[in-house]
């Protein structure tokens, strides 16, 4: 065997080809591992400040009679519903609906009630449990005498 001869150096660089295809692909390998973590991470970041944004939706501590529109939204989020808008005679009435998750403390159970914020002239005047009724001039009357004896009282 000829140390020179043309065979004997194919047959020695042939390892290092392998070896070099070999760290190749397991780099590539590395790669996609990585990127699939990447991924992995980047949607639990996201769900955690999903559910952090979760905890605070329809939180109605954060609100009070007389904040603007705008600072409710800000505070507690953009509602899941506008249940009514309605114009009357001291400005338009809307009413939102959220819908926080409470946990019932007797039966350990999460429910989801509607919980509904009236804005007249774009500022809370009362929030309470969600109704089910259907807008009529009755309904506005008492919301509307319930506001001005409130603001009578102060």
């Amino acid at each position: 065997m000829l140390i020179g001869h043309p065979e004997n150096k194919i047959k020695t660089f042939q390892p290092n080809i392998n070896l070099f295809l070999l760290v190749q692909v397991k780099l590539q390998t590395n790669q996609k591992s990585m990127y699939k973590l990447s991924l992995y991470l980047a949607a639990g970041i996201l769900l955690f400040l999903g559910s952090c944004a979760a905890l605070r939706h329809g939180d109605m501590s954060l609100i009070s009679l007389g904040m603007p529109k705008e600072t409710v939204i800000k505070r507690i989020g953009k509602p899941n519903m506008v249940v009514m808008a309605q114009s009357t005679e001291e400005g338009p009435l809307e009413v939102y609906e959220y819908m926080p998750v409470e946990r019932n403390s007797y039966t350990e159970t999460v429910e989801r009630r509607p919980v509904w914020v009236y804005f007249l002239n774009g500022e809370v005047i009362e929030w309470g449990p969600g109704e089910d009724w259907q807008i009529d001039n009755a309904f506005t009357k008492r919301m509307l005498e319930r506001y001005h004896k409130r603001r009578g009282h102060r």
